[in-house]
């Protein structure tokens, strides 16, 4: 079923979030326009669950989550992640250049042997035979 902004605003409240520094308001705008509610709720289960009766039944509520929290989480996944962008990218250039570095450095005009002999260098370095 899908649930309005407002509606995932009181189930975040119902599962134990709490908005002491970012306020309702702001969150559903938050949730409308710079984030979204699964990935905020994956950070959810990083904190402690409290058993409390609800309406006769049992529910697992979070305990000392604020919502600016789950923000802060969310901003550092960000940061961490495009961090590991620029290795990837640094990595595949560095790589990029040793392989034109060997084929221009290589003596042999056979270009297909040197594509096979990259092939090959691959396949080993990836099994270690």
């Amino acid at each position: 079923m899908l649930l309005s902004f407002k509606s995932l605003i009181f189930y975040m409240k119902f599962k134990g979030v709490e908005f002491n520094h970012i306020n309702e308001f702001e969150a559903i705008k938050v949730l409308e326009y710079k984030n979204y509610y699964f990935k905020l709720n994956s950070y959810m289960d990083n904190y402690p669950k409290q058993t409390v009766k609800y309406q006769g039944q049992f529910v697992e509520k979070h305990q000392n989550v604020d919502f600016k929290n789950l923000l802060d989480l969310a901003s550092l996944d960000m940061q961490l992640r495009y961090i590991i962008i620029k290795f990837c990218l640094d990595i595949e250039h560095s790589i990029k250049l040793n392989v034109m570095r060997s084929i221009t450095n290589m003596s042999n005009d056979n270009e297909y042997e040197v594509v096979q002999l990259f092939f090959e260098y691959i396949k080993h370095y990836q099994t270690g035979i």
